[in-house]
């Protein structure tokens, strides 16, 4: 596939411009399908600056690309919440094995020490940190609560 072929072969500067376009594009159908419902999107904007970070872009680049200041005049929706849903390493080997072949993210996390480096780019990124070892019903109404509970608020 594309992204494979890319993730394999091209710089870093290249690859985290190649995930920034597709924020971009994601962003598009966010905007269009705000009008209907609430949207919850995965491995956004918040995962597409903690892996770059973390695999060793300039904190300067990656920052010019996607402070909300910035983002907002190309045109990308900021999200209201970010969750940060993980589970254990033994855990999420677990699940990786039991999937088969591995995502992209999947070998991306074995590479960059994802406990250590990648995490804690996203824990300062997220509103809500979920530890994922019930089922994903449990997981789903718990941010069900949360986005309900910030809808009363606004």
């Amino acid at each position: 596939s594309v992204i494979r072929r890319i993730a394999d072969t091209s710089s870093l500067t290249t690859r985290f411009f190649y995930y920034l376009a597709s924020v971009c594009h994601a962003s598009e159908h966010i905007k269009l399908a705000l009008h209907q419902s609430t949207v919850i999107v995965d491995r956004y904007i918040g995962s597409t600056r903690s892996f770059h970070l973390a695999a060793g872009l300039s904190k300067e680049l990656v920052d010019i690309a996607t402070k909300v200041d910035i983002a907002t005049k190309v045109d990308i929706v900021i999200p209201d919440l970010q969750f940060l849903i993980t589970a254990p390493l033994k855990v999420r080997k677990q699940r990786i094995k039991r999937r088969g072949d591995p995502t992209l993210s999947d070998l991306w996390e074995a590479r960059l020490k994802f406990d250590d480096i990648v995490l804690e780019h996203l824990r300062s990124v997220c509103d809500h940190m979920i530890e994922n070892m019930g089922t994903v019903e449990d997981v789903v109404s718990y941010m069900e609560s949360i986005v309900k509970q910030r809808m009363e608020e606004q």
